[in-house]
């Protein structure tokens, strides 16, 4: 991105929703110069803006992170059948111990045994698949991700959190057009501009959702995103994942139950700063025993408007 649409993207970044007016003022730029800079990066594909939702505030209960080990069909077949199922919000072709790693949200217990035990099981093309149960999200970072074309089924708010219905129906707008103004949402709901506004703030003041931008991360410009699974020994599984959530490379990190006691994510621009990351930075936090690492080939699946809002909501 060239320094003006930087600025424009980190303005737009802390909220989706400000103004290209209020942008201009802001930036001490003509209100149609940033009206055409804000065009060309979502059209060029750069950046989105969009409204994401706290996974666990909207009412799913578990986030599963699944290894997908293919037999007898080829992988991106099994991948392109995982990504048209609602509960899976994101599919990774991965190079690796396995050939497909998926994240799935299950609003309870019973949802999440009947999606392994029946819906994935189901699946054609599945030798075996490796469980990690996510315990405590210590980062998950939404400055960043591939802008891969939304799913045909998308997920509906579940009945259980703390969202109304008429929170769920404003969201559902914003879901559609982040920017849409507040008559505009007000009208469709038959709501008057202020109950909008209000509960929009109120949303975003509780952590619930964050109207933000979002750059595109492009493998085949050459960066690379790793899963990278960690093992600890000798000290405090979340002492570790508190210095891993530090590192400025990492944008998920996470303490499971399952295949490794951390999983990582991790944005690189090249196989140097990849390898740099876990042997200099990684590899010598007190505590990391072994270091597992799965290169992603490509983004199949990734649903954008799920996340775990970790951070102050921004003014």
């Amino acid at each position: 991105m060239e320094d003006e649409d930087q600025r424009i993207f980190e303005l737009l970044r802390q909220n989706g929703r400000r103004s290209n007016r209020e942008i201009a003022g802001t930036l001490r730029l003509p209100e149609k110069q940033v009206s055409q800079r804000i065009r060309r990066m979502i059209v060029d594909d750069d950046m989105r803006i969009l409204t994401v939702t706290d996974i666990f505030a909207a009412g799913y209960e578990f986030m599963l992170l699944i290894g997908v080990e293919v037999a007898l069909r080829a992988a991106n077949e099994v991948a392109e059948d995982l990504a048209r199922l609602p509960n899976v919000v994101s599919v990774l072709l991965t190079m690796g111990a396995c050939d497909i790693e998926i994240v799935v949200i299950a609003e309870n217990h019973g949802s999440l045994v009947g999606f392994v035990s029946e819906t994935l099981s189901s699946v054609p093309g599945i030798r075996s698949f490796q469980l990690s149960l996510c315990l405590q999200i210590y980062k998950y970072s939404t400055g960043a991700g591939p802008l891969v074309a939304r799913p045909n089924a998308p997920m509906e708010l579940p009945v259980t959190g703390i969202m109304d219905d008429l929170d769920k129906a404003i969201v559902a707008r914003l879901w559609t057009d982040p920017r849409s103004t507040n008559q505009a949402i007000a009208s469709a709901l038959g709501l008057s501009e202020s109950a909008v506004r209000v509960r929009i703030n109120a949303m975003r003041k509780r952590n619930l959702i964050r109207i933000t931008a979002m750059k595109n991360m492009r493998i085949e410009s050459g960066q690379m995103f790793a899963s990278i699974g960690v093992e600890v020994a000798g000290r405090d599984i979340v002492a570790v994942a508190r210095d891993l959530a530090d590192l400025p490379d990492t944008g998920f990190v996470a303490t499971v139950l399952g295949r490794y006691h951390i999983l990582v994510m991790g944005l690189l621009g090249s196989a140097r700063e990849l390898n740099e990351l876990l042997a200099r930075r990684i590899e010598r936090i007190a505590g990391v025993q072994k270091v597992y690492t799965s290169q992603v080939l490509s983004f199949v699946k990734y649903d954008t408007r799920w996340t775990a809002l970790m951070d102050e909501p921004p003014v």
